[in-house]
């Protein structure tokens, strides 16, 4: 039997590539040759580690430049939050103590906002312009009723019933 297989292995249409020595069908056998040819006798190409870390360094001087772009010292940066001000102030005010020769950097309030001239608080422009006209005519109002104290709060005059404690405030729940 090993010899009947002999045979039918001389026997085979299919023809052995030279380079790897597997056999292949005479149409597929064209199509080997290019691919096969292309593995064995190209040469990869060798891995530059120096080229590679310079690659890195580039990449590194990169994220730098950008980082000191959108630093906290930049004056461009706009800071929303009170704590990223606050934090940014006391930033600056440690590197001034590390360098006592240096410029005082001007340090700005931070607070963007704007002071009611009647309660005075504080809000936002948006929101400011809401509140003034209606703080303007509720403080109007109660200089009317004579209520208002030289602080800006109202009396004891303008303060309802209920504000003072009255007949519906002390009701048994």
């Amino acid at each position: 039997m090993h010899r009947a297989q002999h045979q039918s292995f001389d026997q085979d249409p299919r023809q052995e590539c030279e380079l790897c020595f597997r056999r292949f069908n005479l149409d597929s056998f064209e199509r080997h040759i290019l691919i096969c040819e292309k593995v064995f006798f190209k040469k990869r190409k060798a891995f530059d580690s120096l080229k590679q870390r310079t690659l890195g360094d580039e990449h590194y001087q990169m994220i730098e430049a950008a980082m000191q772009k959108f630093s906290y010292y930049n004056e461009n940066v706009k800071l929303n939050t009170k704590w990223k001000i606050r934090s940014a102030q006391f930033r600056m005010a440690v590197q001034q103590a590390k360098n006592p020769g240096q410029m005082p950097i001007e340090q700005s309030n931070g607070d963007n906002r704007v002071q009611c001239p009647y309660c005075l608080k504080r809000f936002a422009n948006e929101t400011a312009e809401r509140h003034v006209p209606l703080c303007e005519r509720k403080t109007r109002d109660l200089k009317n009723k004579g209520g208002v104290k030289p602080n800006g709060k109202p009396g004891v005059k303008a303060m309802s019933s209920t504000q003072k404690g009255g007949a519906g405030f002390n009701k048994k729940l």
